[in-house]
């Protein structure tokens, strides 16, 4: 998986660069590493395994009370990420194929320091749409929306901005787009995708209150800087 993570900028689809043999032969040798580096998140541990599955969604029954929950990240080449609950930030999406985790639409009703803001959408692969943000609480703000594919991809929308409530705050403020993917080819540089739309502000209350939120600005262009490192010893797989 070296080569694979040490290159995620070059072009090419997962097929051509030999994701899946790879994956093949990582399993035919490390049978007593199965259970960290391969399968899908659990409530218990959302994240999935280091290598590939889909990180651990949470729902109304698995996210109770009022406590932010975060999706499961996916197996770094693949899988999909988790969706995120009471503005939990959605999971991050495999590099070589997967779909971005949302983030959690905030808790309405007496909810608690993160889970008042919508949770910001998961970062998408090599290629794919960031993460949805999440809607905010009356009053606070909504998610950001997850950054697009690395190589090719919008970033995901920004959640809207809670209502003003007669007796609360502004509405609040939508989130930012996700950046978008930049679209290269070898020498040439090639132009960023559009970044995701920002979220609507919240609507003002009637008579009293202050003013509605303002709308979350769009995701800017380009790609971010992002590095990847594994070191495997003794099961032990870290990234930096």
């Amino acid at each position: 998986a070296q080569p694979l993570l040490d290159s995620l900028s070059t072009p090419g689809s997962a097929t051509a660069r030999g994701v899946n043999a790879t994956i093949a032969e990582i399993k035919a040798q490390s049978s007593a590493c199965a259970g960290k580096l391969f399968g899908n998140g659990t409530k218990a541990r959302p994240d999935a395994g280091l290598l590939t599955g889909n990180g651990f969604s949470f729902t109304a029954a698995t996210c109770t009370g009022s406590a932010a929950c975060k999706g499961g990240n996916a197996g770094a080449l693949l899988g999909n990420g988790g969706n995120g609950f009471n503005g939990g930030a959605g999971g991050n999406a495999g590099w070589y194929g997967g779909i971005a985790g949302n983030g959690g639409n905030a808790v309405v009703v007496n909810c608690a320091e993160a889970s008042c803001l919508g949770g910001n959408g998961g970062r998408a692969g090599r290629y794919g749409r960031g993460g949805q943000g999440g809607e905010g609480a009356p009053g606070f703000a909504g998610g950001a929306g997850g950054i697009g594919g690395l190589i090719g991809g919008a970033g995901g929308n920004g959640g809207n901005g809670g209502d003003a409530t007669a007796v609360g705050p502004a509405g609040g403020r939508g989130g930012a787009g996700g950046a978008a993917g930049l679209s290269a080819r070898a020498g040439i540089g090639g132009d960023g995708g559009a970044g995701g739309e920002g979220g609507a502000g919240g609507a003002g209350a009637a008579a009293g209150a202050r003013a509605a939120g303002g709308g979350g600005g769009g995701g800017a262009t380009g790609a971010p800087k992002l590095y990847a490192k594994v070191t495997s010893s003794e099961c032990v797989v870290s990234f930096e």
